[in-house]
């Protein structure tokens, strides 16, 4: 059932202007809107992709010595992101 819903969404979204390239582009694209990414200021804007890019470091990093320092880049990036405003 939820996997012929998932098909379901895919296929209607394809339709859709936002996957005019592929489908990467397209899944970039719905989640800009749904974030209103565009609203969004240049500091916030880097505060997001700091706490992305420390996350999937810390991760890729898990076996080596360069854990701890990429685990320090994920928690200072964690504060500040509770310090922006969130939209409800």
């Amino acid at each position: 059932m939820l996997k012929q819903e998932f098909r379901k969404f895919i296929i209607m979204d394809t339709k859709s202007n936002e996957f005019n390239g592929n489908w990467f582009n397209g899944m970039l694209n719905l989640w800009k809107k749904d974030v209103s990414w565009s609203s969004k200021s240049r500091k916030e804007k880097t505060v997001c992709i700091w706490f992305a890019l420390s996350f999937i470091s810390m991760l890729a990093l898990s076996h080596t010595w360069l854990f701890f320092p990429a685990f320090v880049s994920f928690i200072l990036s964690l504060v500040k992101v509770t310090k922006i405003k969130m939209e409800e």
